[in-house]
């Protein structure tokens, strides 16, 4: 299972977790079963337009299976979920603990409702 992990700073299984999704510096991507991950930075913050949609598609065509942010905006949640890509939130966190509480079961699934 490959994971999107929305970052403020890129310091590995330190980096703190984004407050943003369409403007987040950098994204981590994390294959769960293995471990192996890549940060890269995020080129598609700086688009003209909706930069939540330009970031859920960019990470679309990474072959992910699950974002988790600290939050994003409706449209890249509707994006992201047509892509059949399940949203998480996770709050001031860094990824160590964002991908513990992953192994556990502990996120909380985006709920546009409520959330954003």
């Amino acid at each position: 299972m490959q994971l999107a992990i929305s970052l403020q700073e890129a310091k590995g299984m330190d980096s703190p977790v984004s407050s943003t999704f369409g403007n987040s510096p950098y994204f981590m991507f994390v294959n769960i079963d293995n471990g192996f991950f890549k940060i890269r930075p995020n080129l598609t913050k700086s688009s003209a337009g909706d930069t939540d949609v330009h970031t859920a598609l960019m990470i679309a065509e990474n072959n992910v299976n699950a974002v988790i942010s600290d939050k994003l905006g409706q449209k890249a949640y509707e994006t992201l979920t047509a892509a059949g890509i399940w949203v998480y939130v996770f709050l001031d966190s860094i990824v160590e603990e964002v991908l513990q509480a992953f192994r556990r079961g502990k996120l909380t699934p985006y709920e546009p409702a409520i959330i954003g």
